[in-house]
């Protein structure tokens, strides 16, 4: 979409919250320097982030992305690579957001706050901000970087008169660095601000406590966050009966001012976690779509945001990044499953394809187009110890078969598995095991598996998931186009082609609205 539209779009639903998108040309200036310092494999956050387009011009490979962004329509066209990390950056902390560097582009109507919070919080060593050029007068963001001892300087003047979206005002790109041997913590300095402690700050006050209710919310996110908020305000009640104590009171109990800033910071990572824990368990209609190598990676990448604070709106946040990257991972996992089915004997060509000649698999798979028979040798390996009741499969083959069952799922086959979301657990040698699903009330057979000690598990699968399974990946590859190809290449009828294309199963963010998912 473009920035006009968007922009329309945004001033319709009232979420026009200053989207100014950077230039190429800040985006090249940023880029050089960032990576001048770090090369590549960097972790960097972009606060208001917009619609991530930031974030993809100065990434490098194996760069980690992350966000903050308020718009729920500009959220919805972040790439899916880009982790969310929050949402309304007021309702955020940065002292836990452990990144390498930060950049902000801010709502010019509140440079000097945004710039102000990002420069005392940020853990980053490196703080691009793109902010009017006026910066140098304003006492709260030369106060900010005094504080934590960090050097800041214009690296670009410029405006946005050539931009998508035109403003007059001139900006400079200022990089603000924090040194090794003078690097302050945000998170002390956060607890300084926060507990006032008698006898060490003359202007302490005692705040008015103040009663929260739990108030149940409709869905399961809203009732976490608001458990969250509460269990959270609770601790920071608890920390703050401290500051009742004078100096000696403290060190009788042997507690000393740091030592309590250790205690929260720690306490507050662990509630946390907790509750981001207790939203990925509710995933299973995520994860159980999945198989074993994309579901844990997906898993490592989701305890990534275990640090962000747990609100409603990052929770949605959090949740539609997740079925953006399932949606991606179910196109990959499906090749990955095809490519380790596919050898020599278990291929056809297409029709089109009079290259291959008998014995060159080796060297032409990765130029040839083909497909799998529905009978087949999947030559797995290995397989367990010995043990009295005899050979049983071993736990990479298990996890091979289960891929494969999973990705048959998102083709439509209602496959069963036991109450571990298992298949064929107990397969022996030379022993067949059969495998069914459900469809309009009937059981039907999917197939065959018949495991040899030699490690190779003879397969004959149903036909329709065999055709179904090669369309996708023929489509996913852009070896075929359309059904009439399916139907062309493959020597099917169009009929079957047009019923099979597309049949990947995708979970829609439509399915958000309510939390379906997880009511």
């Amino acid at each position: 979409m473009s920035v006009p539209k968007t922009v329309a779009k945004l001033k319709e639903a009232g979420q026009d919250f200053e989207f100014y998108p950077t230039t190429s040309e800040m985006a090249k200036v940023i880029k050089e320097s960032v990576h001048a310092r770090y090369g590549h494999g960097y972790s960097i956050l972009d606060i208001g982030a917009g619609n991530g387009s930031l974030l993809m011009r100065i990434k490098e490979r194996d760069d980690k992305l992350f966000a903050i962004e308020k718009s729920q329509i500009l959220i919805n066209q972040i790439p899916a690579e880009i982790g969310m990390v929050g949402t309304d950056f007021d309702g955020q902390t940065l002292v836990d957001k452990a990144v390498d560097v930060i950049v902000c582009n801010p709502p010019y109507s509140k440079f000097e706050e945004w710039s102000e919070r990002i420069i005392k919080e940020a853990t980053a060593t490196q703080i691009y901000l793109v902010i009017p050029d006026r910066w140098q007068s304003s006492e709260k963001i030369t106060a900010a970087i005094s504080r934590r001892k960090m050097t800041a300087f214009s690296i670009y003047s410029g405006n946005f008169s050539d931009a998508e979206r035109k403003a007059r005002a001139k900006i400079n790109i200022v990089k603000i660095t924090q040194s090794g041997n003078k690097k302050t913590d945000p998170f002390k300095q956060f607890f300084d601000d926060t507990f006032k402690f008698k006898g060490t700050d003359p202007d302490f006050e005692q705040k008015a406590a103040e009663e929260n209710e739990l108030i149940a919310g409709r869905n399961l996110i809203e009732r976490l966050a608001a458990a969250y908020e509460n269990e959270m305000q609770g601790h920071l009640k608890s920390y703050q009966a401290f500051t009742q104590f004078d100096k000696e009171m403290l060190d009788s109990l042997e507690l000393s001012k740091d030592r309590i800033c250790e205690i929260l910071q720690s306490k507050i990572k662990s509630v946390k976690s907790t509750y981001w824990g207790r939203l990925f368990s509710h995933l299973e209609k995520l994860t159980d779509r999945l198989t074993s190598g994309t579901r844990r990676d997906m898993m490592d990448r989701l305890n990534g945001h275990m640090s962000v604070d747990f609100t409603e709106e990052n929770a949605y946040a959090v949740v539609i990044w997740a079925i953006k990257n399932a949606n991606e991972y179910m196109d990959k996992q499906t090749l990955e499953v095809f490519d380790r089915m596919a050898n020599e004997k278990s291929v056809k060509t297409y029709k089109s394809n009079t290259r291959w000649a008998k014995g060159e698999w080796r060297y032409m798979r990765e130029e040839s187009h083909y497909m799998l028979d529905y009978r087949f040798i999947w030559q797995e390996g290995v397989w367990g110890s010995y043990s009295w009741s005899g050979y049983t499969v071993d736990y990479k083959s298990k996890d091979h078969i289960n891929d494969l069952m999973i990705v048959a799922r998102s083709l439509g086959f209602d496959i069963e598995a036991d109450e571990h979301k298992t298949y064929c657990a107990d397969m022996k040698p030379s022993e067949r095991s059969t495998i069914y699903y459900h469809r309009d009330g009937d059981i039907n057979s999917f197939g065959d598996l018949k495991p040899y000690k030699n490690g190779n598990i003879h397969c004959y699968l149903c036909k329709e998931f065999m055709q179904k399974l090669n369309i996708e990946v023929g489509r996913i590859r852009g070896w075929i186009k359309s059904p009439q190809d399916a139907a062309d290449e493959m020597g099917i009828s169009k009929k079957v082609a047009e019923a099979y294309f597309g049949q990947n199963g995708r979970i829609e963010l439509s399915n958000i609205a309510g939390m379906k998912m997880l009511n």
